[in-house]
């Protein structure tokens, strides 16, 4: 067949055509559209005759796309991406009823302070939305752009095409068990004495964290006893140790409910940062991408409202 008769071509088969170059397998393309087999098949040899090329071709380890096909992938998906967005910002939405997937990148600083609160609502008010979670990654920026993630939550993400919006303003305290040794009930926490403890430094890398940038320009430095890259199993660490960890204020305050943990003013000035939630500009006006934007950000402001501060 010469050339390419657009007229000809439905918007199941441009659907089948994503489906099939993103899986690269026939079978798992079916499932992900709700086709038999049998059906997806057909609509291979279809999509061939109407291309005039074989865009699926076997491979040592499956079937690898064409040059035509790998072509066609990216405009193929961002059309189907434009369209449903278009579609779906005219649809209203109502979460009680409603049947919705949203994939989301987060941090495990957001698995644990913003997705439960997410989640319990959800739970009693919109049964039929589901969550799936994604760690966060080099591609994060590419899956917001490619439509495999909606949103990504509690890290700060750049690039074109992306929208972004401040959760809420987040400042550090010192974390440390209750009946610390060194620590009477009433004592404020000195910085002579908070670079006496053994400290835990969460970090990805082997760069200094904020803290140790500035005690270094005071002269100073502190004894990092664990470096680990995940905030989520500090406070079981500290509480179970008379490590010393300075962390995200609502973090601790979680952690605080569920172990015997204070919260303390760390003797260092250290700046707050913010936590945000940043999505693609082709799911601004989605009612649903609005409503679950605004639904996290509510929940977690509400629940987060600055309690007496810790002690001095």
């Amino acid at each position: 067949m010469q050339g390419t008769h657009v007229s000809a071509m439905d918007l199941n088969l441009l659907t089948a055509l994503d489906a099939l170059l993103e899986e690269r397998n026939v079978t798992r393309a079916a499932a992900r559209v709700g086709l038999t087999q049998s059906a997806m098949s057909h609509k291979l040899r279809r999509l061939r005759e109407m291309f005039d090329d074989d865009l699926l071709v076997g491979g040592r380890h499956g079937m690898v796309p064409t040059e035509r096909a790998e072509a066609l992938a990216g405009p193929v998906r961002r059309g189907l991406l434009e369209l449903q967005a278009a579609i779906r910002s005219t649809e209203p939405f109502d979460p009680a009823t409603a049947e919705r997937s949203f994939t989301i990148i987060t941090s495990d600083y957001a698995d644990f302070v913003i997705l439960p609160r997410v989640l319990a609502h959800l739970e009693r008010h919109a049964p039929g939305v589901t969550i799936r979670i994604l760690p966060p990654s080099d591609a994060s920026h590419a899956r917001l752009e490619d439509g495999t993630a909606d949103l990504v939550m509690g890290l700060a993400l750049e690039g074109s095409g992306l929208k972004q919006r401040v959760v809420f303003e987040e400042t550090f305290v010192a974390l440390v068990r209750e009946g610390h040794p060194t620590l009477a009930h009433d004592e404020p926490l000195s910085l002579a004495r908070y670079l006496e403890l053994g400290h835990v430094l969460v970090s990805g890398d082997d760069q200094p964290g904020p803290v140790d940038q500035i005690l270094a320009a005071q002269g100073l430095a502190r004894r990092i006893a664990l470096r680990t890259p995940y905030f989520v199993g500090v406070p079981f660490i500290v509480s179970r140790s008379d490590l010393v960890a300075t962390m995200p204020r609502a973090l601790a305050q979680e952690a605080s409910s569920f172990a015997a943990l204070r919260l303390l003013t760390p003797p260092v000035a250290l700046p707050s940062f913010r936590i945000t939630m940043t999505w693609h500009e082709r799911a601004h006006r989605d009612p649903a991408h609005v409503w679950l934007r605004e639904l996290s950000r509510r929940l977690t402001v509400e629940a987060l409202q600055p309690e007496d501060p810790p002690k001095a």
